[in-house]
């Protein structure tokens, strides 16, 4: 995994990113367990990742929103 995303993609991009593996995720089937494996930790890297950044810039109210945000 490494570094995270930081800098690699703009804030469009990863919040796009991160509905479009939603999404993946939710029309994908039990029996695909190497993709649901690969989807579920992208996305829980993607979302420690906002946390991490909000921890980091010392934003209460940005980790407060990104804390909040619970699964559709």
């Amino acid at each position: 995994m490494g570094g995270g995303l930081s800098g690699r993609a703009g804030l469009g991009e990863k919040e796009a990113l991160m509905r479009y593996l939603s999404d993946k995720l939710d029309n994908m089937r039990s029996s695909d367990r190497a993709q649901l494996t690969m989807v579920c930790t992208w996305l829980t890297e993607m979302y420690l990742d906002k946390l991490n950044g909000a921890c980091a810039a010392e934003r209460p109210d940005q980790y407060q929103l990104v804390s909040s945000l619970s699964p559709r």
